[in-house]
């Protein structure tokens, strides 16, 4: 790690910084990363369907 750099700093796309601790001081996701990972899943696009052109599987007795 390069030096000034934190350890939050290190891979920011993570949601790390937004996560929080709880009273036992274990890790938790908070709103601000709810609505990170709520963000990140609406921009991805969906896989394309398969389609009659798709290769099949064939069941080998």
């Amino acid at each position: 790690m390069q030096r000034g750099m934190s350890h939050l700093d290190f891979w920011p796309e993570s949601g790390y910084a937004q996560l929080v601790r709880d009273d036992r001081g274990w890790l938790r996701p908070g709103d601000d990363y709810l609505r990170l990972f709520l963000a990140l899943v609406a921009t991805q696009t969906p896989p394309p369907m398969a389609t009659t052109n798709s290769p099949t599987l064939t069941v080998l007795r």
